[in-house]
């Protein structure tokens, strides 16, 4: 009789190595032959599957975000060496991604406080940043936005940090100009350009 494989779908982490990891063989009387088995493994974007022995296929690292099918054949030590084949998705998260111009221009009023600057900043760096993760578009405020000023530059650094579904949190930081808008009369106000 053919063996019996035991293999699952399961979720890995970009970058994990090993496509057989508890995944196992066995013939009916028992005997393990899970490391005579071939692997073959369809990477995402591939037309075809690619085959590996088992040694190979346990170094095989999955670097490439998405869906991986991968297929296990076990044949029988015994004529007429019948073999077993079963496939398993193996989904692979990728690390989010934080995108934003490296540098954000805030205008604020000549007479704003720190506290609306601040906020200002908060807003407009939500509003710049996109992140995705495993290709989806999440929501700008799921990340964390913490602002800092280098008192001796005045450069202000906004750091963006968000968690991925594969629990690692990558970072991303923003310069931000801030430009104070000189205060006008309301007869002044045209729409000409201010003369700073």
């Amino acid at each position: 009789k053919a063996p019996v494989i035991t293999a699952k779908n399961r979720t890995v982490n970009i970058n994990t190595t090993n496509a057989v990891s508890g995944v196992s063989a066995k013939m009916k009387s028992g005997k393990s032959v899970t490391s005579s088995m071939s692997v073959k493994i369809k990477a995402p974007g591939a037309s075809s599957y690619t085959t590996y022995s088992y040694a190979k296929a346990k170094a095989y690292k999955f670097t490439k975000a998405g869906t991986y099918y991968v297929q296990y054949v076990a044949k029988n030590v015994n004529k007429p060496n019948r073999a077993a084949t079963k496939t398993v998705k193996i989904t692979v998260l990728g690390d989010a991604v934080i995108k934003s111009p490296k540098t954000v221009t805030v205008t604020v009023k000549d007479s704003a406080t720190d506290d609306q600057i601040k906020k200002a900043v908060y807003e407009a760096v939500y509003e710049a940043i996109t992140i995705t993760d495993n290709g989806t578009t999440v929501k700008s405020t799921a990340a964390t936005v913490t602002v800092s000023k280098d008192t001796e530059t005045g450069v202000i650094t906004a750091t963006v940090s968000y968690k991925g579904k594969n629990g690692k949190t990558v970072t991303y930081n923003v310069s931000v100009n801030v430009e104070q808008e000189a205060q006008q009369s309301a007869e002044e106000q045209t729409d000409q350009p201010v003369e700073q």
